[in-house]
């Protein structure tokens, strides 16, 4: 299940999915770009170029969804 200030959803992936399919699923449901969406479970932080395994993610998990917010400054 993910969540993340919107209705809470559940994303179908493999096990030994990555962490950018699921970033890429998220962002297509909450409607934000890939590169604001962070995800975070069990506490971590979850960063692309890793394995939904290597942070032993398993059917009925929750992840949180939270969006990054980028400020631009101009001298």
């Amino acid at each position: 299940m993910v969540s993340g200030g919107q209705q809470p959803f559940t994303l179908e992936v493999e096990e030994s999915g990555s962490v950018e399919d699921v970033r890429l699923l998220v962002a297509q449901n909450c409607s934000a770009p890939t590169e604001q969406c962070r995800l975070i479970c069990k506490g971590k932080i979850l960063k692309d170029g890793e394995s939904l395994a290597s942070h032993g993610l398993k059917s009925g998990d929750t992840i949180i969804v939270s969006k990054r917010h980028f400020l631009i400054f101009f001298p």
